[in-house]
């Protein structure tokens, strides 16, 4: 099922993002086209209702950003890897009912670059996908709240559920970050791209790399995602 959204008369992907949303649901897939209208300028959209069917669309064409539901019958615990692993550098922005911070940090740790809650407000999804489509990832508000109230206090380790491992809070308090890596965590923190951190700051992108780098090593985080997640519960940002 393929859908031209916003205007395309070749009736090919062209120059438009080529998105694909997979959802066993038509509803919500047709909700999320017509949010989809309104976030983007151009846009060329497939949708399916499986697992299976998702992997034969990215073998046969590319993608910018796949939306997937988590809770499709026929998906697994491998499912966002198998699907990331298809997509060939296409963004994956996890769509679910389930919105507290464990299932959030699985879906990033698993390679997602993105959580979306089907709560959202066409508003909400639309901020989402701008960032993610540009490079940045997107984290809930109401997830990171949740991993406040329920951040484990052991020390280095796997957590039980699969999510990020929970770093030393003695080590958050010895990062020492400066007040530019405070800058650059707060923009992290919102989602931004490098190239965004960059316009905002009024910095080159190499430098707000090299900062991110910093924060991530001080933080003691894996990833960018990871040492946002970690800033917030140790309320740094």
């Amino acid at each position: 099922m393929d859908t031209i959204v916003s205007t395309d008369p070749s009736g090919t992907k062209g120059d438009a993002t080529a998105i694909l949303i997979v959802d066993d649901h038509a509803t919500v897939r047709s909700g999320l086209k017509l949010m989809i209208d309104a976030a983007l300028d151009k846009a060329w959209v497939r949708e399916c209702a499986s697992v299976g069917e998702a992997i034969e669309h990215l073998a046969e064409a590319r993608y910018d950003l796949v939306i997937l539901d988590m809770l499709l019958p026929d998906s697994d615990a491998g499912t966002l890897e198998a699907i990331g692993k298809a997509a060939d550098g296409a963004r994956v922005l996890v769509l679910s009912m389930i919105e507290d911070s464990d299932a959030v940090r699985r879906a990033l740790d698993a390679g997602a670059s993105g959580y979306l809650p089907k709560s959202a407000s066409p508003a909400v999804t639309a901020h989402a996908l701008r960032i993610v489509l540009d490079g940045g990832v997107y984290i809930p508000e109401q997830a990171l709240r949740t991993g406040q109230e329920t951040r484990p206090s052991h020390s280095p380790a796997l957590d039980p559920s699969g999510g990020f491992p929970t770093p030393d809070p003695h080590a958050v308090d010895r990062a020492k970050l400066t007040r530019m890596q405070l800058k650059v965590l707060s923009e992290m923190a919102r989602g931004a791209s490098n190239k965004q951190i960059a316009d905002t700051l009024d910095l080159s992108v190499s430098t707000v790399k090299a900062h991110v780098g910093a924060v991530i090593r001080k933080l003691e985080a894996r990833n960018r995602t990871q040492a946002v997640l970690i800033a917030q519960n140790s309320r740094i940002v």
